[in-house]
């Protein structure tokens, strides 16, 4: 059957026995084929008295606004994605000029006083955070495209045996790159560009994300210092790697007693301008990150002029940019540090305060004064995501309403094959169980998960386990789970993809191969990133604790 009949054979029954006007529209709109104006739909906390009235509305809005393969799609959707950014560049643009007379101390006014004072107490914050550049660093390979390695040649053997770039700035690191094993392996120099390349990922079915892909031996190096970045901030009491859970719990008891407010932000890594981060951060470091960032953006062809165009940017870094989200985290730190401390207020990070990124927690009362100093910083308010008051709350992926989950699911591409079956079939699960037990809390979703159960391979739907395991298996009671325990170790059946690893004699010299095994590529070969060319049934131990 055709990707669409899954709508009609699962959504159709979602839409139904939700049962309010929102699910009535999205199901006639399917009906008709009314594709944008499915899209366009949108759903506020705020105009809802009850968590479950916002929750019905908002699975049924929500379900397919990030789609991406829809039989409809914006064919100016990268269009309206690159306006974007250039409206972000405008703003930077902006903020670097309002806030250059700070940074040279030019024609300040009596009246700038508390301004000054306000951003030279965050520059304090950030000095105090970073402590001592250190001498050395441990740069990185990683998974990712990279200026001159597209998705499909990404590896770390593809980027030992491709054409390797840096920018002109990144020359003092030139020397110790020539002397690790990636520098060691290469037969030709490497090429110098302007900057980064200008792409786009996925975001929703009206506008996608907008990314600056690096040269790769500018990557190798921005990620050692994101790695520094996120080890300094974890001193000052924001570990990111445990933040995001963090963040869902206090947004959940934010949602009932109303102590935090959650602020998002618009845009945020494409407005973090040059001249702030220049002000804030110390010599030293603004050297070494500025050293590694990219000063351009080669824009595609179409876009400003019928050919290829370099832009200079306004802002200090993108997404993309392998130490951009722990910078962000350490200036939203500064920012908010600095209103509290000012203001008289409790001010230590991490526990009257937390910064994840651009997602920002902080007490109710100071919120109206942040969200001002960080306008003034050059940051636009994300007001339909921005909670101050009222019985809603929004952080890292976790959205509650008195207390009360109400994430919808967002799905982000029709299913095709049985992996994408199981997932659908397990957030239909997810959402009729709003705890850990056996019985379906919410059994308006019981009939389409028995329709999305129907869409899975029949020899995989007999593979059940517990929610905890993830996608590898149908989520179900407990009585129904496949697991056996051999010499006191247990095992439960699941589905896992395939990806043959490829040959390391594809790349001929020991030399490279030789390097590539220091980077931690296995003897087996190396496999693409999201490539998979089918899957199989095993037996999986490790998740032992979750079904005894």
């Amino acid at each position: 059957m055709a990707q669409t009949d899954y709508l009609f054979d699962v959504v159709y029954p979602l839409l139904e026995d939700l049962d309010t006007p929102r699910s009535l529209s999205v199901y006639l709109l399917i009906g008709a084929a009314e594709w944008e104006q499915l899209v366009n739909l949108s759903c506020s906390p705020l105009d809802y008295l009850t968590a479950d009235g916002y929750r019905a509305d908002a699975i049924a809005t929500d379900l397919l606004r990030k789609c991406e393969n829809l039989p409809w799609s914006d064919p100016l959707r990268e269009k309206k994605t690159f306006a974007k950014w250039l409206d972000a560049e405008k703003q930077c643009f902006l903020t670097n000029r309002r806030l250059d007379r700070f940074l040279h101390n030019h024609q300040l006014v009596p009246e700038d006083a508390p301004l000054f004072e306000f951003l030279e107490c965050a520059r304090l914050y950030v000095r105090d955070t970073l402590g001592k550049l250190p001498d050395a660093i441990e740069p990185a390979l990683g998974p990712g495209t990279t200026f001159t390695n597209r998705q499909d040649r990404s590896t770390v053997l593809d980027k030992f045996t491709s054409e390797s770039a840096l920018t002109a700035d990144t020359w003092p690191f030139l020397s110790d790159w020539a002397q690790t094993a990636w520098g060691r392996s290469r037969l030709i120099d490497p090429i110098v560009v302007r900057g980064n390349r200008l792409g786009f990922v996925p975001k929703t079915a009206l506008i996608k994300r907008p990314i600056g892909v690096e040269p790769g031996i500018n990557v190798f190096y921005q990620k050692a210092y994101g790695r520094l970045l996120k080890q300094r901030l974890k001193r000052s009491g924001l570990d990111i790697p445990t933040l995001q859970p963090k963040h869902r719990q206090l947004a959940r008891e934010a949602s009932v007693s109303e102590h935090l407010a959650t602020i998002d932000l618009s845009s945020a890594s494409d407005t973090v301008s040059r001249v702030l981060v220049e002000f804030l951060l110390p010599a030293d470091w603004f050297f070494a990150l500025d050293s590694l960032r990219s000063t351009h953006t080669l824009i595609p062809k179409g876009f400003i002029s019928s050919s290829e165009r370099w832009v200079r940017l306004e802002k200090f870094s993108s997404m993309g940019n392998c130490f951009t989200f722990e910078l962000e985290t350490l200036i939203f730190s500064a920012l908010v540090h600095s209103v509290l401390k000012l203001t008289g207020r409790p001010h230590e990070a991490g526990v009257d305060y937390s910064i994840y990124g651009d997602d920002i927690l902080v007490e109710t009362s100071s919120a109206p004064l942040v969200v001002k100093a960080l306008n003034f910083s050059g940051f636009t308010t994300n007001n339909r995501k921005t909670f101050v008051s009222g019985p809603f709350r929004e952080s890292c992926g976790g959205d509650f309403f008195s207390g009360v989950d109400v994430r919808p699911h967002y799905l982000e591409e029709l299913p095709h094959e049985p992996m994408q079956y199981i997932a659908m079939a397990n957030a239909l699960y997810r959402l009729g169980h709003s705890d850990s037990s056996d019985f379906w809390n919410d059994t308006r979703f019981l009939r389409a998960w028995l329709r999305a159960i129907g869409w899975v391979p029949s020899d995989l739907r007999c593979l059940r386990g517990p929610t905890a395991g993830g996608d590898i298996f149908i989520h179900d009671r407990s009585n129904t789970w496949t697991v056996r325990k051999k010499d006191g170790v247990a095992r439960i059946k699941a589905v896992v993809p395939v990806s043959p690893p490829i040959s390391l004699d594809r790349w001929g010299s020991p030399d490279i191969v030789m390097a590539a095994a220091l980077y931690g590529v296995s003897s087996e070969g190396v496999t693409r990133r999201g490539v998979v060319t089918g899957h199989k049934v095993k037996w999986i131990e490790g998740i032992a604790e979750f079904f005894g």
